[in-house]
């Protein structure tokens, strides 16, 4: 019974016309995508002698434990199996926790904080129309017809 209506959904999804799921699932695998480059280039800041292949695994290795549900968001499973992970390769244990840190704030915290400021000047006043230019917000007060 839930199979065949799961599978009449993803039909009804699949066939409408001018859904979005193609563009979303695009998007998805960019942002997959740029985590390893991310991570490459902080472990080349950082002078790590890692090549990119192994990078790549130990990110990607590091988002599926983050993504066990322990703790909310993998808080502290993703940084823990990093450490774990880069210090397997004799690289130092406060490097390996530097660069942690570093890749989880570029790729989870920074984004979180960005889209709680937007939402949250989503959530202005009714009377207000918030205006997003950059990092620039202006507010514009919206006149009420009578």
């Amino acid at each position: 019974m839930h199979l065949e209506t799961f599978e009449d959904a993803l039909k009804q999804l699949v066939g409408k016309k001018g859904t979005s799921w193609v563009g979303q699932l695009l998007l998805a695998l960019i942002i997959w995508i740029s985590f390893p480059f991310k991570a490459f280039l902080i472990s080349i800041s950082l002078q790590m002698d890692v090549n990119f292949l192994t990078i790549s695994a130990i990110t990607f290795l590091a988002y599926m434990v983050a993504m066990i549900p322990i703790t909310p968001g993998g808080l502290g499973t993703f940084e823990g199996s990093t450490v774990l992970l880069l210090s397997s390769l004799q690289i130092a244990v406060t490097e390996a926790v530097i660069f942690a840190i570093l890749l989880r704030f570029i790729t989870f915290w920074f984004v979180f904080l960005i889209s709680f400021l937007y939402s949250g000047g989503l959530y202005m006043n009714k009377n207000h129309r918030v205006t997003y230019f950059g990092f620039l917000i202006k507010k514009e007060t919206v006149e009420k017809s009578a």
